[in-house]
């Protein structure tokens, strides 16, 4: 085993890393997504009608990341 095998099996390990990296951001993106989409409701339940501002704010705030999850997930595929 000379140094070209090392230095491919780093490569590759650098490589894998990268890949982790970029599904557990991805997976954080989603989960995050997922609870705005849910605090969305919980607005609602809790009487808060769709034009009222707190409700507005949390939209605007769950439409962005969802945009940034649709992103991401492009930039990943």
């Amino acid at each position: 085993m000379g140094t070209g095998f090392i230095d491919r099996v780093l490569v590759q390990v650098k490589e894998e890393r990268k890949i982790t990296m970029k599904y557990n951001l991805l997976d954080h993106k989603r989960m995050w997504v997922e609870k705005l989409e849910e605090d969305l409701e919980q607005l609602e339940l809790l009487g808060h009608n769709k034009t009222s501002t707190v409700y507005k704010e949390g939209l605007k705030r769950t439409k962005k990341a969802q945009k940034e999850l649709a992103t991401l997930w492009i930039g990943y595929n």
